[in-house]
């Protein structure tokens, strides 16, 4: 099954010219539709990054840098200072099957970025509890469970270390997704 995700971005850019996330080890699954908003401004989508280009230039554009082993997202932030980017994108073949039950395994948030704080929310086509549903999360300090019908890992604490990541492995009874 494939996923919509949606990320806010909450960042006080300082230096550079763009901002990206990177999707490793990723298997058969593809990156679809990535977008990224601003406000009320849509960034236009130019297909394959130029990580080349200027800050400037990449101001209010997003695209794609792929690997053989990673894919990524890159988008360019103009000016310095406070910014809240909304960012959505579909990965396929996320959720897999297994003779007893579904699953999803998935790096959420990679090694090597800083975030202050994460929180994560799973849904699916009917709510999410302990009746139907295992949540695991792994490489941050925080919890992982449901909640008003989702699945939620969040963090209690900064990133301090490169290591830090948030991994979520979702187990989910057969029937939730067709």
């Amino acid at each position: 099954g494939s996923a919509i995700i949606h990320e806010t971005w909450q960042v006080n850019a300082d230096s550079g010219t763009e901002l990206y996330i990177s999707r490793e080890d990723l298997r058969e699954m593809d990156i679809l539709d990535f977008s990224v908003r601003e406000g009320d401004n849509t960034f236009t989508n130019t297909g394959n990054w130029n990580i080349n280009a200027s800050r400037q230039d990449k101001a209010g554009k997003c695209g794609m840098v792929t690997t053989p082993y990673s894919v990524e997202m890159c988008w360019g932030f103009g000016q310095y200072g406070a910014h809240t980017f909304d960012l959505s994108y579909m990965i396929t073949n996320v959720v897999e099957s297994l003779t007893d039950y579904d699953y999803l395994h998935f790096q959420v948030v990679p090694q090597g970025l800083s975030p202050r704080k994460v929180q994560v929310k799973v849904t699916a086509p009917e709510p999410l509890s302990e009746d139907n549903s295992r949540i695991w999360g792994f490489g941050f300090n925080g919890q992982a469970l449901f909640e008003n019908g989702a699945a939620v890992a969040e963090t209690m604490e900064p990133f301090y270390s490169d290591d830090n990541s948030v991994i979520l492995l979702i187990r989910f009874n057969k029937g939730i997704f067709s």
